[in-house]
């Protein structure tokens, strides 16, 4: 065993997968949680989804919504990221 952490979290994904279980870096999991963190009335006009994380392009927030909207990401096990009018989310944690 080079790394056992990866490669269980490799083992899981297989195995996930095989049940037809969804894992937090999944699209759905993912626009749940962008859905519940963002503010009332902000809609992306753009998404791309890859490798796990989702950007949504479009998104302008003032500092307060910013600041509430990623304390809401953490407490769900999500980080994110604000870029350019984007918002980068990415599963934190793996179950």
């Amino acid at each position: 065993m080079v790394d056992a952490p990866v490669q269980m979290e490799r083992e899981l994904a297989v195995l996930r997968q095989a049940a037809g279980s969804v894992s937090p870096r999944d699209l759905e999991p993912l626009l749940a949680a962008a859905g519940a963190a963002l503010p009332e009335g902000q809609l992306p006009n753009a998404l791309e989804y890859t490798a796990g994380e989702l950007r949504l392009r479009g998104i302008t927030l003032t500092d307060e919504e910013h600041t509430a909207m990623v304390t809401r990401l953490q407490t769900a096990g999500y980080g994110a990221r604000m870029d350019d009018g984007s918002l980068s989310l990415r599963a934190e944690t793996t179950p």
